[in-house]
């Protein structure tokens, strides 16, 4: 509900959602398989590090200027350049793709580091997750109950057909 309505209230369309705190804003963009992550400043010291999950996701991109590594499925980026820190009130774009590895929209919590040292945590934003392994189990449940009333429809209709006549006498 809460996104939601954070959605409808900045103007976004279904596929955007608006994420922050007091001190940094983080707009999320999926488009197919690529996530977006457009982090805004809204505090006095310049933004240096910044850290999201990403399962099955490849193709790390960040602002010129930032180093990224990949570590157990965490995307992090950061910057010892003065210049390529986002500084109060601007904005820089950070992105991942996905492959079709069982990764589903979900939600993880978003770190951002300050130069004073400080960091925010954000939480519920919209990343690629592991598929649960319940939608597994729900989909050959579904099948097999399928198969079970397709079965049971096939005796019914074959012990009807197969009853004997009524002898007249």
């Amino acid at each position: 509900m809460v996104v939601y309505l954070a959605i409808v209230l900045a103007g976004m369309v279904s596929n955007q959602a608006e994420f922050k705190t007091d001190d940094v804003r983080i707009c999320v963009d999926v488009q197919s398989s690529v996530y977006t992550y457009k982090v805004t400043n809204l505090g006095a010291s310049p933004i240096v590090r910044f850290e999201v999950k990403g399962h099955a996701a490849y193709n790390f991109m960040a602002p010129e200027g930032w180093q990224k590594v990949v570590s157990s499925g965490v995307f992090q980026a950061w910057t010892s350049e003065h210049r390529a820190a986002i500084r109060s009130n601007k904005t820089a774009e950070f992105s991942l793709r996905v492959s079709s590895e069982g990764a589903v929209l979900g939600r993880v919590p978003a770190k951002v580091q300050f130069r004073s040292g400080e960091t925010a945590t954000v939480a519920g934003v919209w990343a690629p997750v592991r598929e649960p392994r319940s939608y597994i189990a729900l989909v050959v449940g579904l099948i097999l109950v399928v198969l079970l009333l397709h079965t049971a429809i096939f005796v019914y209709r074959d012990r009807r057909g197969k009853k004997a006549p009524v002898n007249a006498a």
